[in-house]
């Protein structure tokens, strides 16, 4: 029990937020991870602005904001860059292919074009052979920045 306790609060250390800056450092797009049982789940991707000194929430969304209809769990794996005048993030997103309860699961990971005001795909951009697959713009095209 003191072992897992142990665990947990090294990965708390260690689960600090991703961050991908705007073009003028003005906007910021963090990815929060939180500390269940041995590992780090995804927790939030929040959209914050620098008022004077500060970073504000504008928009945030939870894992329940990526669900799929089937139960079937969706998370945000990675960030690659963010457009705050459009309101849209290239993001890696992982899928399983069984519910969390189930006693196996398969995840396969992709790179998306997402729409953070209104919380939905835009475009399916790459396959990822595991999830440590770096996004690769196609002569930029696809680059939101």
């Amino acid at each position: 029990m003191r072992w897992s306790f142990f665990l947990n609060r090294c990965l708390l250390l260690l689960s600090r937020p991703k961050t991908v800056y705007a073009l003028g450092r003005r906007d910021r797009l963090r990815l929060y991870w939180e500390a269940r049982g041995i590992g780090l789940d995804f927790h939030s991707l929040a959209w914050e602005r620098r008022s004077l000194f500060r970073w504000q929430p504008h928009v945030t969304l939870k894992q329940s904001d990526f669900a799929l209809p089937n139960k079937h769990p969706r998370w945000v794996s990675d960030l690659h860059s963010f457009d705050p005048s459009q309101g849209v993030a290239i993001l890696q997103m992982g899928e399983g292919n069984a519910p969390d309860n189930a006693p196996i699961m398969r995840a396969t990971y992709t790179w998306r074009k997402w729409d953070l005001v209104k919380s939905k795909e835009i475009a399916h951009l790459q396959d990822c052979a595991s999830p440590f697959d770096p996004f690769i713009a196609e002569n930029d095209r696809e680059s939101v920045v």
